[in-house]
């Protein structure tokens, strides 16, 4: 999410900091990795907003196309290559494809999250997608050819 290695260690190691003071809040013992995993979206959604992300790019002025569905091949390649790809988007795009596609937040939470409206969000992970897939695209094709 923070698109930076050394940012997002700072941040883990804040968030354990976090997790060890809040440890008796802990109801149950089960829930302590998603318990966990909370804190730590948190404290990097915190940095985020405190980094004030760069909501312009994330403005409405460009149109998208919804998409109904995705056929890209994405199983062909390794989730390691995907990785790496969407290392390489903006931080913007890769701000909202993380929350929405890993995080499981919706565009109207992230819009509030982030500052913008669920619409900018929106496009935001369309361009996200296309940006992926065209660099997995000419990636595949530099391999075959």
């Amino acid at each position: 999410m923070m698109g930076d290695e050394e940012e997002a260690k700072d941040l883990l190691q804040e968030s354990f900091i976090d997790a060890f003071q809040k440890l008796p809040t802990l109801r149950e013992v089960n829930t302590f990795s998603s318990w966990i995993k909370r804190i730590v979206v948190n404290n990097c959604i915190n940095a985020i907003r405190k980094k004030k992300l760069d909501t312009s790019q994330l403005e409405e002025g460009d149109d998208f196309i919804e998409e109904e569905g995705d056929d890209f091949e994405y199983a062909q390649f390794q989730a390691s290559q995907i990785m790496q790809t969407i290392d390489l988007l903006p931080e913007g795009c890769k701000a909202v494809l993380n929350l929405y596609l890993f995080e499981g937040y919706d565009h109207k939470e992230i819009g509030e999250i982030l500052g913008v409206t669920e619409s900018a969000s929106k496009a935001q992970y369309c361009k996200a997608k296309a940006r992926i897939r065209k660099i997995l695209e000419e990636e595949r094709s530099q391999n075959v050819g």
